[in-house]
């Protein structure tokens, strides 16, 4: 199963964001057929998107099973967004995780579930998440898609 992890990308490791973020791979280790892409990684903080970057995102999300989105009140994201519609474009299950709130009109259009933490999940989710991991196969030990940017893995962290 990929869990395709949306989130602004452009904040520091002690933001709310990221702790978000860290919660979140957390989570998705219990199940043993997950693997939690997050396209944060391959980001360089750069003034313009690289956009071999944005291709390969765009690949893992159109072959993702879940979209994990982390959304935060006065936090600008515009990709995030874009991601999340695209995802539901694709009949791709989507999940927010942050304070963003239900009353957003973005995320009512697009017709999602808000939680305030990965806690929010209920067992509905739960259940679904599980049924999804069970129908792949197991994730082969390998190279992550971070890779072109590192010079070995484990300068990234990303999970799998």
């Amino acid at each position: 199963m990929i869990v395709y992890l949306a989130g602004p990308i452009d904040f520091d490791a002690e933001s709310a964001v990221n702790e978000h973020r860290h919660q979140i791979k957390e989570y998705f280790k219990r199940f043993e057929r997950a693997w939690v892409y997050d396209p944060s990684k391959a980001w360089g903080g750069g003034p313009k998107p690289d956009q071999f970057v944005h291709w390969a995102n765009l690949q893992v999300l159109d072959q993702a099973d879940l979209l994990v989105a982390i959304l935060m009140r006065n936090t600008l994201t515009v990709g995030t967004i874009l991601e999340i519609q695209r995802a539901r474009e694709l009949e791709i299950p989507v999940l927010v995780v942050g304070d963003v709130g239900e009353d957003s009109i973005s995320l009512h259009a697009l017709d999602v579930e808000v939680h305030e933490s990965v806690a929010g999940f209920d067992d509905f989710w739960v259940s679904e998440i599980s049924n999804i991991a069970a129908i792949h196969k197991p994730v082969e030990r390998r190279e992550c898609e971070c890779l072109a940017l590192h010079a070995a893995h484990d300068e990234c962290d990303c999970t799998y």
